[in-house]
């Protein structure tokens, strides 16, 4: 598996489309924070975009900072965990569910990275 990081939404969504449109009411937030910085650019002064990828894409998640990973159902179990060992260190408060994650507490009193998704049951409401 690789963990490929896109330069903006455009090519996010190249990779990560076939995903997303096979469970797209679900993947609906995601959809929205692409749509917004289609729209208008500027809307998120940052934005991050990764998938995991091994000869398609397993897994796509997204980040526009101070808010939470915004992450698609995977396509294979161990991809977010993958992905989350890659990201360990990033600054973030918090994974959207029903992918849910363990948190290490910082010295001052944020998160990092987290060491692996887990899957969980729950609406797509935030952690």
């Amino acid at each position: 598996m690789e963990l490929r990081e896109h330069a903006g939404v455009t090519a996010f969504l190249a990779a990560a489309g076939k995903l997303l449109a096979a469970d797209e009411s679900r993947h609906n937030l995601i959809y929205g924070i692409c749509s917004t910085l289609i729209d208008t650019p500027d809307a998120y002064p940052e934005a991050y975009f990764w998938t995991v990828d091994d000869d398609e894409t397993l897994a796509a998640l997204l980040r526009t900072p101070p808010f939470n990973f915004a992450v698609a159902r995977p396509l294979r179990e161990g991809a977010l965990a993958f992905a989350a060992e890659r990201l360990r260190g990033t600054e973030s408060p918090g994974v959207t569910r029903p992918w849910r994650t363990a948190w290490r507490p910082t010295a001052r009193g944020s998160t990092s990275a987290p060491a692996a998704f887990e899957t969980a049951s729950g609406s797509g409401t935030s952690v």
